[in-house]
């Protein structure tokens, strides 16, 4: 019945059982995240947990699935979308990416920034890349939280290649 750091006096808020401190606090800090809707990309859980419905029919949007899908295919798109789901949905408060665990806000942070153009990127070097893939979904999550700080130096880089032809 009582709080395992309650001191012998009596709380000065609280109840008898539990002092203030040690109750929980359920107030949700809001965070800003640049270049995302927060009802997509939460920084923290809610309590009810998370609408995947409306974080898959938003990202479908945001991503120009009807565009994507002309070029690559239904069935690569919609596994992109699944995986975006997934992790913007868990209820971890980290995910592993590149072998490294990350805070979930970060992640969501950084892969509320991706687009058609991120997406792209991600799949025309996984047609490139000629070393087999053993695990297709971490090494596709890291390519997609890489992506918008990589996306400029790839292709910057295969402008200087072009020119140098």
């Amino acid at each position: 019945k009582t709080s395992e750091n309650r001191k012998s006096a009596l709380p000065e808020t609280g109840t008898l059982d539990f002092r203030k401190s040690d109750t929980i606090n359920t107030n949700k800090n809001k965070t800003d995240l640049s270049d995302t809707d927060p009802s997509i990309y939460p920084a923290q859980a809610p309590p009810d947990g998370y609408d995947r419905f409306g974080c898959r029919k938003q990202l479908y949007e945001k991503l120009d699935y009807e565009i994507l899908i002309t070029e690559y295919g239904e069935t690569s798109v919609k596994s992109i979308i699944e995986l975006l789901t997934d992790t913007l949905c868990t209820a971890k408060s980290s995910v592993r990416i590149g072998g490294e665990e990350i805070p979930i806000a970060a992640v969501r942070e950084r892969l509320g920034q991706l687009d058609r153009f991120h997406i792209t990127y991600v799949l025309d070097c996984m047609q490139k890349t000629s070393t087999p893939i053993r695990n297709i979904r971490a090494y596709l999550l890291a390519a997609l939280y890489q992506a918008p700080v990589t996306i400029d130096s790839y292709y910057r880089a295969a402008v200087c290649a072009d020119r140098g032809r």
